[in-house]
Order: structure tokens, then sequence, then C-alpha cells
């Protein structure tokens, strides 16, 4: 897959999710000299409010996608109408005009175009800490500082494309029975990560 060769595997990858927890385990395994964590990261309506401009423009630039271009073109190039439905009557329309829709076979297609490039820039800046993308869900592994350095890295990367990260939904994995350091526990107090 010339597109999500890199971090992504929740996107035409078979046995991608089972690959990211292997991958975080032996990460975790691998802290026999230094502490290791784990951090997942959680965006705010990921896939609705991703600016359809910049996933088109994504999707265009692989030229391996070529052959979708005219049908996410098609999909996604005007407005639509949402129709929520109750029982066999249309109670109300709602306006389709940012991100991918929910139940579209486009839709994680569209949102991990859009943040590709945005993860491979913050993976070459912290060659050290492991990253793994299921769709919108990034989890990171790696030293105390390496992965912290990483998750703020990612949070600024995100603020910069008006992507919202959701640090209540934020985990933090410490498989240590000591305390957490000051500079993980900064994190943590900083972006409310659980």
């Amino acid at each position: 897959n010339a597109v999500f060769n890199v971090c992504q595997y929740g996107i035409n990858k078979s046995g991608g999710v089972q690959e990211v927890v292997h991958t975080m385990n032996a990460a975790l395994q691998s802290g026999a000299h230094k502490q290791v964590i784990i951090i997942s990261t959680d965006v705010r309506n990921a896939f609705n409010e991703r600016n359809r401009k910049s996933i088109m423009d994504s999707l265009f630039s692989y030229d391996s996608l070529k052959p979708l271009y005219r049908l996410f073109h098609f999909a996604y190039h005007k407005p639509s109408s949402l129709l929520v439905k109750y029982r066999d009557s249309v109670v109300h329309t709602i306006r389709s005009v940012q991100g991918t829709r929910q139940g579209c076979v486009f839709g994680s297609l569209g949102y991990g175009v859009s943040v590709q490039s945005l993860f491979v820039n913050c993976m070459n800046k912290h060659p050290n800490v492991v990253f793994k993308a299921v769709v919108d869900d990034l989890s990171l592994a790696g030293s105390l500082d390496d992965a912290c350095s990483a998750f703020r890295s990612v949070v600024a990367a995100y603020n910069e494309e008006n992507i919202v990260m959701q640090g209540q939904k934020c985990r933090l994995l410490w498989s240590y029975d000591s305390p957490l350091p000051p500079s993980v526990l900064n994190l943590v107090n900083d972006f409310n990560i659980e």
C-alpha cells in the first residue's frame, strides 16, 4: 500500500489493528533498560471536522489513488443533504459541508490521506518513537522524554491543521510501580490526559 505504508494500519491493511497492539506490546517489552510509555490520542469529530478541500488536495496528491479521483470528487465536491429518518419518514435534513460522511466508503480513506503527511512529519522528527495509527486513533510508544516530545509535536501539528485533540479521551500507559515522573505528569496535566 503506497499511501499508508508508514504508520497507518486501519486502512486497507488486513490485521492492522492486531499488528498495532502487538507492536505497542513489543515496545513496552523492549523497555528493559529504560522506562517506556504509550500514549494514545483522540481527535474531536475526526471525520466530520476535517476541511473537505484539504482532504481532496491530499487525496489528489497520490498518483496511486488516481483511479478514485473522479468518484471521490463526485461524492465530495459540493455539499449534500443528510436525511434523518424516523420510521419511514424523513424528519430532518442536515447539510453536509465538512469532512467525510459517516458510512461513506471514502470516509476512512479521506481522513487518512488528509493526516498522513502530518503523521510522517512527526515520525521524522521523532525517529526513536513508534507511531501507529488506526485511522484517527494514533498511538505513540517510546522513552519518557521521546514519547512526551512526540505527543507535543503531534498536538502542535494538529493545531496547525485545526484538528482538536481531546485530552480527556487520550490515554497514557505507565506500567511501573513508581509515581509518574515530572515530565510525564506535566504532559498529563497540560492536556488533561487520563
